[in-house]
C-alpha cells in the first residue's frame, strides 16, 4: 500500500480553494488570463500563479484582473478548467496525488473530472518545473465538507436533520443530511449567488453616480463582489454602499430561505440545525446571530474543503505501481 499525499479542492466560482493539511486553507481568485505570446507577465504571486501547459501561460488570481481583459470561472465550465484549476492550487512540484474535489452535481461529472485529472501531469507553475501523477479523485457532493467539519466541530446534534446551506459567488445549494450522516434531499440554484447580490447593488445610482467622477460610466459587479471583504467599498474609490446595502441584503437572503422552506416543508419539523458556509455566509451572519437554530461556519469559505481533507485523509487507496 502506497501513502498519498491528500489535497481537498473546491473549485469554486470566486475562489479556488485548496488544503492539504499543512498550514492554512489557501484561496486564488477564479478569475484568469491566457496570455499572447507578445505579453509579459504581469509579477507571479503564491495565490496569483503564472501556469505553463502545452506552449500556453495563463495568469490565475487577483493579478490576472490587471490585464486588459480576462476570464471568471463562474462563466464557465468547470470540469473543463479542471486541469488548469488543478495546476494553479498544487504547489508541490512533485508526488502522488489523492484528490478529493467538490462539485454541486458531482454524478454528472466525476466521469470528465477523472479524465481531466487521474494521470501523470507536467507543467510550469511560477517558473518551477513540476511533475505530478495523480492516482485518484474522488468527487464529493458541494457543500458535504462543511457538514462534516460542522459535525468535527460539534455543531450537529446527534437527531434529526441538518440542512446545509452553502452560498457561493455564481450560485447557492441545500443539502438535507440525516441524522446518519446520509444526504436525503438537495438542490442547487444558478440564481441568487452573492454575484447576483453585487449585481443589484452595481446598479443603483446612488453607486454609478459617484464612479462617474472617476470616469466611470457603470459599476463592475465583480469589483463590488470584492469589495463585500473589503468594508463594502468599491476598489479604491472610498465609495461605500454599507449604509444602504440592507435595503438589498435583506429581501436577497429572504428569497433563498423562502425558496428553501417551499422546498423542504416536508422535512423542516425534523430539522434541528442550518449549517451555513461558502463565500457569501459572512454576509447574512449578523442576521443570523443568536439564532441557535443556525450556525455560520468559522471561516466559512474554508469549512468546505477543511470537512472534506478530515473525512477522507485518514483513509489510504491500495494502489497498483
Amino acid at each position: 500500500m502506497q501513502k498519498l499525499n491528500t489535497v481537498a479542492l473546491d473549485f469554486g466560482n470566486y475562489d479556488l480553494k485548496s488544503f492539504d493539511g499543512s498550514g492554512t486553507p489557501r484561496a486564488i481568485r477564479s478569475i484568469h488570463r491566457k496570455l499572447p505570446r507578445g505579453v509579459n507577465a504581469l509579477v507571479a504571486k503564491r495565490n496569483s500563479p503564472v501556469v505553463e501547459v502545452d506552449g500556453d501561460r495563463y495568469h490565475f488570481g487577483f493579478q490576472a484582473a490587471k490585464y486588459s481583459s480576462h476570464e471568471q470561472t463562474a462563466r464557465l465550465d468547470k470540469a473543463l478548467l479542471a486541469r488548469l484549476h488543478l495546476y494553479a492550487c498544487l504547489e508541490s512540484t512533485e508526488g502522488s496525488f489523492r484528490l478529493i474535489v467538490s462539485h454541486h452535481s458531482p454524478d454528472v461529472v466525476a466521469a470528465s473530472l477523472r479524465k481531466a485529472l487521474v494521470g501523470k501531469h507536467s507543467y510550469t507553475r511560477n517558473s518551477q518545473p513540476c511533475t505530478i501523477t495523480v492516482k485518484a479523485v474522488e468527487v464529493v457532493p458541494e457543500g458535504m465538507g462543511a457538514y462534516w467539519a460542522a459535525r468535527q466541530a460539534g455543531f450537529v446534534p446527534s437527531s434529526g436533520h441538518t440542512i446545509v446551506i452553502d452560498i457561493g459567488g455564481g450560485s447557492w445549494l441545500y443539502r438535507v443530511v440525516d441524522s446518519d450522516g446520509d444526504e436525503i434531499a438537495q438542490d442547487v440554484s444558478d440564481h441568487l449567488g452573492s454575484y447576483a447580490l453585487a449585481s443589484q447593488i452595481a446598479h443603483d445610482d446612488r453607486l454609478k453616480q459617484p464612479l462617474r467622477r472617476y470616469g466611470l460610466t457603470s459599476a463592475d459587479p465583480g469589483k463590488v463582489l470584492d469589495g463585500f471583504c473589503q468594508s463594502h467599498r468599491y476598489e479604491e474609490t472610498g465609495i461605500s454602499w454599507a449604509e444602504w446595502l440592507n435595503e438589498y441584503r435583506d429581501p436577497w437572503f429572504s428569497n433563498i430561505f423562502s425558496q428553501i422552506r417551499a422546498d423542504l416543508a416536508s422535512y423542516l419539523p425534523s430539522t434541528r440545525r442550518f449549517i451555513v458556509c461558502g463565500g457569501g455566509a459572512h454576509l447574512v451572519a449578523h442576521k443570523l446571530k443568536g439564532n441557535d437554530a443556525f450556525v455560520v461556519m468559522p471561516e466559512p469559505n474554508f469549512s468546505n474543503v477543511v470537512g472534506m481533507y478530515e473525512q477522507f485523509s485518514d483513509r489510504q487507496l491500495a494502489i497498483v505501481a
